[in-house]
């Protein structure tokens, strides 16, 4: 069994082997199975961990030692009751656990301290050698030492909340001249590569077509499929007569992380529609799969990860592919009509995506 003494002495005993030591002065880690301790009197009816901190136990094991006392021959916990339930519900063979003598009359005190709770005892150590030094008061069986009598650290929440402001700030005025940077001072029309490069539309009365004609952007789901052939990846549905583009891999390599191989993609898919319909808004709608969102979790339903997937590739098209935000809007679908089964496994992933729709001027 491993045993660490961090302060080792030969002179020194034991304070667990020798009751008549008034105030130990050292401290025993052991690793122990969490199968072998048994909950002190102070434990509480129930434990159970939450999903999380079993999670974190499973990946960095049990970091803080349980706080523990020798009762006989069995050993019981006083302090970390959580990370206990957390590690035997992770299967840990070990967990770090630090002995020391504690009475039953002075439990209570003993788990309030041990959790930063109740009063603490403040003592300054001796300014000059002329003084004496601290002697333990005994309250808690001379344990704790260190950590009872080390003063509360001076956080300087000022200094934190200023520097934490002009960080803010520095964010946002950056944001900004990002923008203008990339936003040429023209209007809308700047972006649209069809009045850029001059090129004629032809309307369906073979009329040269206005900038303005709707005859540009009323086009039949056959027709964008014959538009959008050239573009690999892609299909393009009848979703009751409005084209819906949907993405044959899943857009997001996890929850809200766009793929890198998939922005190629997305920039040529929504490139194209501005090229051949510049006035049309294009609806990108957020898709989830049918698994319900983890309680307590960064994301409180499907429908809230659908409706950020969707504002981050928005987000995307508008900062990197320069798609003007006038022409891009949101809507999230979550986890309801799916763009595919959610069976097989590999269907199912395919729903952490988008798909875009096409809207001729005038739809919402």
């Amino acid at each position: 069994m491993p045993l660490v003494n961090r302060n080792p002495s030969p002179a020194m005993s034991d304070p667990l082997e020798n009751p008549e030591t008034p105030t130990p002065k050292s401290e025993r880690l052991l690793l122990l199975s969490p199968l072998d301790l048994l909950p002190g009197p102070n434990a509480p009816r129930e434990m159970s961990a939450q999903p999380v901190l079993v999670e974190s136990v499973k990946r960095y094991g049990v970091l803080e030692p349980l706080l523990a006392r020798k009762n006989g021959e069995d050993i019981e916990v006083l302090a970390g009751f959580k990370r206990w339930a957390a590690a035997k519900e992770a299967d840990l063979d070990t967990v770090p656990v630090r002995l020391y003598r504690v009475e039953d009359a002075a439990i209570t005190s003993f788990h309030a301290a041990s959790n930063l709770q109740g009063e603490r005892r403040r003592i300054s150590p001796p300014s000059s050698p002329g003084k004496s030094a601290y002697k333990p008061t005994g309250a808690l069986g001379g344990l704790l030492e260190e950590e009872l009598n080390r003063p509360p650290s001076q956080t300087p929440y000022l200094s934190v909340f200023i520097a934490c402001v002009a960080i803010l700030l520095l964010v946002l005025f950056g944001m900004q001249v990002t923008r203008c940077v990339r936003r040429p001072p023209s209007t809308e029309e700047a972006f649209d590569p069809v009045l850029v490069e001059g090129d004629a539309e032809i309307s369906e009365s073979g009329a040269p077509a206005a900038p303005g004609d709707p005859a540009r952007t009323r086009r039949g789901v056959a027709e964008w499929r014959t538009l959008l052939a050239e573009i690999d990846g892609i299909e393009v549905r009848d979703a009751s007569g409005t084209p819906r583009i949907v993405f044959q891999e899943p857009i997001f390599s996890r929850l809200t992380t766009i793929d890198p191989n998939q922005t190629r993609r997305l920039t040529r898919v929504v490139t194209k529609i501005r090229e051949v319909s510049p006035e049309s808004l294009i609806v990108i709608i957020g898709h989830t799969d049918n698994d319900p969102v983890r309680p307590g979790g960064t994301y409180a339903s499907n429908h809230e990860l659908g409706e950020l997937r969707a504002k981050e590739v928005q987000q995307y098209l508008a900062t990197r592919a320069r798609i003007p935000e006038t022409r891009l809007r949101t809507v999230s679908s979550g986890d309801e009509s799916p763009p595919f089964p959610n069976t097989p496994a590999s269907s199912k992933a395919k729903n952490r995506t988008v798909s875009i729709e096409i809207l001729a001027p005038g739809g919402s």
